[in-house]
């Protein structure tokens, strides 16, 4: 008799269950429940972002997975916020290092009632350091 593992992937997205009850359905913790969805919203939210700062750098999609240690296709979910699994804290990080930008992923956070980045002027303004950034806004 074999004791190989089998993972079964159910998704729960279309469910209206609280994070105590996917935790419990999944066997984890609440906690990591609503780390994962965080996470989710977060990519959700910067999908635009993700994709323009990779083509500010003149990078392809091939070339960021290759750079990340991901799929072409994985970073198409990440650009385009269809995405149904979390990518890990880590994988966020790498992506916000490599693309230069700030990452803010709070489980207990609300979402911001408009997008991070509104305008051209935002978002051109975003590929700057942060003290630089600064700058452009106070020269606006």
């Amino acid at each position: 008799m074999s004791n190989v593992k089998q993972e079964t992937q159910v998704d729960l997205s279309n469910l209206d269950l609280s994070a105590d009850q996917v935790a419990e359905i999944v066997g984890t913790s609440v906690d990591e429940v609503r780390v994962a969805d965080a996470t989710i919203r977060y990519v959700q939210r910067n999908a635009d972002l993700i994709k323009a700062m990779r083509e500010a750098r003149g990078l392809s999609r091939s070339e960021l997975a290759e750079i990340l240690g991901l799929t072409p296709g994985r970073v198409s979910q990440l650009e385009s916020g269809q995405i149904r699994h979390a990518p890990n804290l880590k994988t966020l990080a790498e992506i916000a290092y490599r693309l230069d930008f700030e990452i803010d992923v709070s489980a207990h956070s609300k979402p911001p009632e408009t997008e991070p980045y509104s305008t051209p002027d935002e978002l051109v303004s975003a590929e700057l350091p942060r003290k630089e950034r600064k700058a452009a806004y106070r020269a606006s």
